[in-house]
């Protein structure tokens, strides 16, 4: 179903949530963040306890940096489904984000709890105890999430990273390179930024 047909279904049923939360997904994804967080309102006054909305919204809201709105929703998310891998990895990244860092670890660890090969998880966790100082914790998540996505550029730079702090600077600059093949302006980002 395309935008045009979702909004065609929204004028003969402006209620019906599945249309709203379709169209409120693709409008985050083209970047349209505050279409999208109407939307999700519109689900939400229609069906308060919509775990997805919840989480999408709730990760709207962090990328706008609306850090608090977040942290409600993800929370609300957890109270309905304690199981909730994507909540609580979610919650983990704005954890990391806000530098509470313990709290960002236990988040990763009970997503990967319920989910044990959640590359986002797997990666998060990792760069969490990079941060921390902790680098043999950061690199057996970081590897185990590169054996999911080998080509994450993400974790090729933290992988990078460690590699640099284990002066192992051939392959630092192996992972730098295919980092770059996807993703040249995140290295040169991180790399300019001295983040080592």
């Amino acid at each position: 179903m395309n935008h045009s047909d979702l909004n065609k279904v929204l004028e003969d049923n402006p209620d019906k949530v599945e249309a709203i939360s379709t169209r409120a997904d693709i409008y985050r994804m083209f970047g349209q963040l505050e279409e999208s967080l109407e939307d999700f309102n519109k689900v939400l006054e229609i069906t308060p306890n919509d775990v997805f909305a919840l989480g999408s919204r709730g990760d709207t809201y962090k990328t706008l940096g609306r850090y608090e709105e977040s942290l409600v929703d993800f929370n609300r998310v957890l109270e309905i489904k304690s199981d909730d891998a994507f909540a609580f990895g979610s919650r983990g990244d704005l954890y990391k984000k806000l530098g509470r860092y313990e709290e960002a670890l236990i988040d990763f660890i009970r997503a990967l709890g319920i989910m044990p090969n959640d590359a986002f998880a797997l990666r998060n966790c990792g760069h969490t105890y990079l941060i921390l100082g902790h680098y043999s914790e950061a690199y057996a998540y970081i590897n185990k999430s590169l054996e999911i996505e080998p080509n994450n550029a993400f974790a090729l730079v933290h992988r990078a990273q460690l590699y640099d702090k284990f002066m192992l600077y051939d392959e630092s600059l192996a992972d730098l390179n295919e980092a770059s093949k996807s993703r040249p302006e995140l290295v040169q980002r991180i790399f300019m930024a001295r983040r080592w």
